[in-house]
Formats: C-alpha cells, structure tokens, sequence
C-alpha cells in the first residue's frame, strides 16, 4: 500500500499547469506527516484525484497537466497559506532526526515547495 503524491504549479513563464507524481511507501509517508504535526496546522491538499490530470507520455519532468478551475483556485490558496510555512517548518528539521527513506522524500518535498509546486496527497 503507498501515498501518491502529486506536485502542481503553474509555470511561471506560461501560466500553463505542470506537475510530477511519486508513489512512497505508507510508513514512509508517516514519517514525513509526523513532522509537519510536530506544528499545528500544517498540511497538504487531499481527496483531489478526480481534479487534475498529469500526461506522463509528454516529455518532462515537468510533465503538463490539466487543472479543473476549482481545484487551481485551492492550489493558489494553499500556497499563499501555507507552503512557505511548511518548507520553512521541514528546514527547520535536522536531517539526523529523519530516517533514511523519510529523509530522502522530506528533501523531494522541499525541493518542490521551493521551485513552486502545490503537493497533493492520494491515500
């Protein structure tokens, strides 16, 4: 059983919708859940699978996506609420508190908030 993440932004150049999807493991999507309750109010967007469309089959990383109106205006919300709070939150945290794999997805999600990206959670 794992947790599909998917990272949307628009891009900043062409206002177009792109993203990127990475499936971890349950107990490792735990971990990285355990430090953002380490502060109350905190989290990630959910319960959007049917919202937004990734074509993989295009070339990326950034692959384009497509983004129904209500799911961009929540995307833009969050990011302006609480992205910079979480990736300030995650840097806060000493990578020597982290388990290996939790650490390496704690990375992937910093880098992603950093260049941007909304991260959506599929449980």
């Amino acid at each position: 059983m794992g947790v599909g993440l998917g990272f949307l932004r628009k891009n900043p150049d062409t206002g177009a919708w792109e993203g990127d999807y990475e499936l971890v493991g349950l107990g490792t999507f735990g971990e990285l859940e355990d430090l953002l309750l380490r502060k109350p109010l905190l989290f990630f967007l959910s319960d959007y699978e049917e919202d937004y469309e990734i074509n993989f089959d295009a070339p990326g990383p950034p692959y384009p996506a497509t983004v129904k109106p209500k799911l961009a205006e929540e995307i833009e919300e969050w990011l302006s609420l609480f992205a910079s709070s979480i990736l300030e939150h995650l840097r806060s945290i000493p990578d020597e508190e982290v388990e290996a794999p939790a650490r390496r997805l704690k990375s992937l999600v910093e880098r992603r908030l950093s260049e941007g990206y909304a991260v959506l959670v599929s449980y």
